[in-house]
């Protein structure tokens, strides 16, 4: 038993850094490292054992709440599954890869590479001076130590071209992925530090495409990639309220439905129509976010709060999110080219 503890704890694969030195993690367009002494050190891939760029652990999407309901299994960060690994090091398949950036934040390292404006995501294996090599235990304690560095995001633009890119790619990759639609809300959630699940596939017993605990409050949804039929997406929920309420005894008071859309419909459609009659009928007001609201979110990684989730309001009379997403990212409308388009408000 000794021999086998020593052969798995060998350094041959792993690598580390010398945390003491590390001031903070540094996320800019084309970088991610670290900083030291005020000088930055790209980061890179040490083989560790967790992986966490690829999959989420069982205690992070555990829910004691959701226990009973029928769970889609898949563990997997990247919804494409573009995340593999060769010698126990991970690889990005540039063809698979969307550029969602759910991935980015996940390595403990900085390893991964994300470019807004060159639209590239790549895993670094060039590892500098700062890396040293390490055990396995070492490895452990270490990436525990960097959880509590500060971060740094220094993305200070995000093209129209880059948006519009993902967009299209979201819907081109949902013919491949039945899942992707939730996978991709279920893990920025996570990302996000709220407990997420999504519906096990051929559940017809609760259709609830995703639910989520936040604070004391539950967020329950629907979402769409395709604009073909965004009013399904309200009218779905409007069937997930009446089963928590109705079959679950969920007190509507503490429930936050939320509809997300590849882009905000046209305000003559009936999406809007139906969000004000939920509110005007059985008092609750639904939220409406989109996949590009998600991946920003998602990249500036900000504290979110059910305060925050409640001001996701669009309708007919409040026609964009910019507001509330100026709340929780500073100066958003200078960074983000998108903030004028479908992206944010509908279509007139």
């Amino acid at each position: 038993m000794k021999k086998l503890q020593l052969k798995n704890d060998s350094v041959e694969n792993r690598f580390s850094v010398q945390t003491k030195c590390i001031d903070a993690i540094i996320i800019k367009d084309g970088f991610s490292g670290f900083e030291i002494n005020h000088k930055p050190f790209k980061g890179a891939c040490c083989g560790c054992t967790s992986k966490t760029c690829a999959s989420y652990s069982e205690e992070e999407i555990y829910s004691e709440i959701f226990s009973a309901f029928p769970k889609n299994p898949s563990k997997r960060v990247c919804p494409t599954d573009a995340i593999t690994f060769k010698n126990g090091y991970a690889y990005i398949d540039s063809n698979l890869c969307i550029k969602c950036g759910l991935c980015v934040h996940r390595c403990p390292y900085a390893a991964i590479q994300f470019s807004l404006e060159n639209n590239t995501c790549s895993i670094n294996t060039a590892r500098n001076s700062i890396f040293i090599k390490q055990s396995e235990i070492e490895q452990t304690k270490d990436i525990l130590d960097l959880k509590t560095k500060p971060r740094k995001i220094l993305i200070d633009n995000i093209p129209f071209t880059f948006a519009d890119t993902l967009s299209k790619k979201l819907e081109t990759y949902s013919n491949r992925y039945p899942d992707l639609s939730e996978i991709v809300v279920r893990n920025t959630l996570l990302n996000l530090g709220i407990c997420c699940n999504t519906n096990a596939a051929g559940n017809n017993h609760n259709r609830i495409e995703f639910f989520a605990e936040c604070e004391d409050y539950f967020i329950i949804g629907e979402s769409q990639i395709s604009n073909a039929d965004t009013l399904s997406v309200t009218r779905r929920i409007l069937d997930d309220l009446a089963v928590l309420i109705s079959r679950y005894q969920f007190e509507k008071d503490k429930l936050i439905p939320l509809a997300v859309v590849n882009g905000f419909p046209n305000k003559r459609t009936d999406f809007y129509e139906v969000i004000e009659d939920i509110n005007n009928v059985i008092k609750v007001q639904v939220v409406t976010l989109s996949y590009h609201a998600l991946f920003v979110l998602n990249l500036f990684k900000p504290h979110i709060s059910v305060r925050h989730f409640k001001s996701f309001v669009i309708n007919r009379t409040k026609d964009s999110l910019l507001s509330p997403m100026k709340r929780i990212i500073e100066k958003l409308e200078d960074i983000d080219e998108n903030t004028n388009g479908i992206h944010y408000t509908p279509i007139k």
